[in-house]
């Protein structure tokens, strides 16, 4: 999907719309584990989204959200990016929250 954003950028002139390039636009966006939480998807999406622009999210109830935590873990997040991902980050998108 990367490359096919990429290479649209080359190819058409997105700066009415995306003012930054794309890969500036996807560090700065938001994105969730949703879908994406086993190793694969997560290694791929960290190796150019920084974790502090990643949300905790899940499927539940249809594909069982207990299963997201234990494969973020799996996949070797550190605690610091296992907090950011599954609190802090959200924390800084509604402040009112916390408690």
């Amino acid at each position: 999907m990367l490359s096919r954003y990429l290479r649209e950028e080359a190819e058409k002139d997105f700066k009415s719309v995306l003012p930054r390039d794309v890969m500036a636009e996807l560090r700065t966006s938001d994105h969730d584990t949703l879908q994406g939480h086993h190793e694969g998807a997560l290694k791929a999406l960290l190796a150019i989204i920084p974790t502090s622009q990643v949300l905790f999210g899940t499927n539940d109830p249809f594909l069982g959200g207990r299963k997201v935590p234990g494969d973020l873990v799996k996949d070797g997040l550190s605690a610091t990016d296992l907090r950011e991902i599954e609190r802090d980050n959200a924390l800084r998108l509604f402040p009112r929250l916390k408690a």
